[in-house]
């Protein structure tokens, strides 16, 4: 299994002058039986970032879940003042 996620923009202007990893993601919890290496935060972009890959095997169960944390980091000067929308999108794939 695969997991990815991304920003999407939507009713922004100006979206290009956000700050590069603004958003982060890490995972807090699952039922799976994972690496502590996949708990660490990963910044977003405006393309696809792989969460985690993971196979499952019969150690884990299959209905599986995950909560993950975000993180939104200060806005700069370099951003103009406004109303700024955006969307974190996943993506769950098998392998």
């Amino acid at each position: 299994m695969e997991v990815q996620a991304r920003i999407v923009s939507t009713n922004n202007f100006a979206f290009a002058n956000m700050a590069e990893n603004m958003y982060s993601i890490s995972l807090r919890n699952t039922n799976q039986n994972l690496s502590r290496n996949y708990y660490k935060e990963v910044g977003l972009k405006f393309f696809d970032e792989i969460l985690l890959l993971h196979n499952p095997t019969r150690n884990n169960p299959s209905n599986a879940f995950y909560e993950f944390d975000l993180t939104v980091k200060p806005v700069g000067f370099e951003v103009e003042p406004g109303g700024y929308f955006y969307s974190i999108i996943f993506t769950i794939s098998p392998q």
